[in-house]
């Protein structure tokens, strides 16, 4: 992203255009979607969809059973995610010699 506004608006209308532009620019650059940053696996991302959809059909004891399966093994699958991304972070911190405090910080449960 480039600072291209001038110190000085020169144009028709006293410069009005010329800063609509500016403007529109902006706001387009706002509305672009942020990058989600997920330390869960693709795989477990669908695993919560498909947990989600079981919910809402549950109408059976073998229904029921299948869903509290899936909870079991998604939540190992978080756990499991969440480990991971923390060892990639240490790593990563190791190797371009970065603070062992901001590290701690940046893994404690709930700074993802």
């Amino acid at each position: 992203m480039s600072n291209n506004c001038p110190k000085t608006l020169n144009s028709t209308r006293n410069g009005y255009d010329e800063l609509c532009t500016y403007i529109r620019n902006a706001a387009a650059l706002a509305e672009r979607p942020l990058e989600r940053r997920s330390c869960l696996s693709n795989g477990t991302v669908t695993l919560m969809k498909h947990r989600r959809q079981l919910k809402n059909t549950i109408s059976t004891a073998l229904d029921r059973l299948v869903y509290t399966e899936t909870c079991k093994m998604l939540r190992r699958r978080i756990r499991g995610d969440i480990r991971f991304h923390h060892c990639q972070t240490v790593q990563k911190a190791v190797q371009s010699r970065k603070s062992l405090r901001q590290i701690r910080h940046e893994t404690a449960v709930g700074h993802h």
